[in-house]
């Protein structure tokens, strides 16, 4: 997340040349579709980017200039030589820094030793019903100035327990890629190890609210242990952390009882492609009145109460899940009549480019396919003036519900 005090800096080929020179379907809205119920877990804390001319002189009337009835001819005025203009750039800078700062890591041992790259993707097949892919890159504003990307992701998948979580760093945060990591790696981890708990329920209703709790709790920790971080390392405030995340969390219990849930806390997309064609967000995330204004981050105080208002899906109805940041939520904003176009392109490839857009690379399937990974990177190489942050998604398509 590239902003200015949490609002984004949107910058494309043109900002960069100011620089150089001076420097598939319809859509319901989410509240009306049974598909989506919401879940308030404010009880379980332990529970398992506002949207005349002069006329020219008379060359009669001028008495400085012409005497009447004398014929005035100005002298013609050569056209300016033309200026030759050199195209942007945008280059690929590595960054002068390590990737945690060196006060930070007797606080956060993992981060010393954490293995960043600009883009990775992520690929699951099996053993369950759910084929996982993600993958995140780096965008061209921090490649320019030489920055790390801020986006994170995690992503687990057993035959019995789907966990995927999405995070982006405030660029206006010190150390927010280090806040995205912390907090994807921490939801994770707090969910699979409740989920040993929450597996012995034997209904849908009760998973549900397990696996919804475990979210919150997870956002919880990540949220007190960057506090705590926080505390302890001279000069470095909460807020230097600041992220958003969404996270969702699919189980099965032995009886085969399914529950599918979805948390956001900050801007980004959770979307919902339905066994009928339909695209449905699954909620609006804290989003202020501008591009790129998040009302609420982690660890900010309240991003707790936050991560507890679950949303329920109905996992029967569901053929694909789309988990992204802002950095693919803006480029296709607004998601109520773009989002059909990501879930299109991402379930049929794509050889085209969309209107708006100034390039879309062609592709291959991503959606229950074995290059997915591979053709989800492509798809993150899209191009539209003033979109240049960080992108990430993880996309989720169920193999047992079928193609629409």
């Amino acid at each position: 997340m590239h902003d200015t005090h949490d609002t984004h800096d949107l910058q494309d080929t043109q900002d960069l040349q100011d620089t150089q020179d001076t420097w598939g379907s319809g859509v319901m809205p989410a509240h009306s579709w049974a598909l989506i119920t919401s879940i308030d877990m404010s009880d379980q804390h332990h529970a398992g980017s506002s949207h005349a001319s002069d006329s020219a002189p008379d060359s009669t009337s001028s008495a400085d200039a012409c005497v009447s009835d004398v014929s005035c001819v100005l002298p013609a005025v050569p056209a300016p030589a033309p200026t030759a203009v050199t195209a942007a750039a945008w280059a690929e800078k590595e960054p002068d820094r390590p990737w945690c700062a060196p006060e930070l890591v007797g606080a956060m041992p993992w981060a010393g030793t954490h293995e960043y790259v600009h883009a990775a993707t992520v690929q699951h097949d099996g053993p369950g019903p759910w084929h996982a892919v993600g993958a995140t890159r780096r965008g061209r504003v921090h490649a320019h100035a030489g920055d790390f990307r801020e986006d994170a992701l995690a992503v687990h998948v057993a035959d019995d327990l789907v966990v995927v979580v999405v995070s982006d760093g405030a660029g206006s945060a010190a150390h927010s890629r280090v806040g995205s990591e912390h907090c994807c790696r921490t939801v994770r981890g707090t969910v699979t190890t409740a989920w040993r708990t929450i597996v012995a329920s034997s209904d849908a209703d009760t998973l549900a609210q397990g696996l919804g709790a475990a979210l919150g709790d997870g956002v919880a920790a990540a949220a007190a242990s960057l506090r705590a971080v926080a505390a302890q390392v001279e000069g470095v405030q909460p807020r230097d952390f600041r992220c958003t995340v969404i996270a969702a969390a699919w189980g099965r219990s032995a009886g085969g009882d399914e529950a599918l849930v979805v948390v956001q806390v900050g801007d980004g997309i959770a979307a919902v492609l339905d066994t009928d064609g339909v695209v449905t967000r699954t909620a609006e995330g804290d989003s202020g009145d501008f591009s790129g204004e998040v009302t609420c981050f982690v660890p900010d105080d309240g991003c707790e109460e936050r991560a507890r208002r679950a949303v329920r899906l109905d996992p029967a109805r569901v053929r694909a899940l789309l988990v992204a940041t802002d950095g693919i939520e803006d480029p296709f904003y607004p998601i109520a009549r773009r989002g059909a176009d990501i879930a299109r392109q991402l379930r049929d490839g794509n050889d085209a480019t969309l209107d708006g857009f100034v390039r879309q690379p062609s592709h291959g399937p991503v959606l229950g396919h074995a290059d997915g990974a591979a053709n989800l990177a492509t798809w993150l190489q899209f191009e539209k003036r003033g979109e240049n942050d960080d992108r990430t998604i993880v996309a989720l398509s169920r193999r047992d519900v079928a193609r629409a």
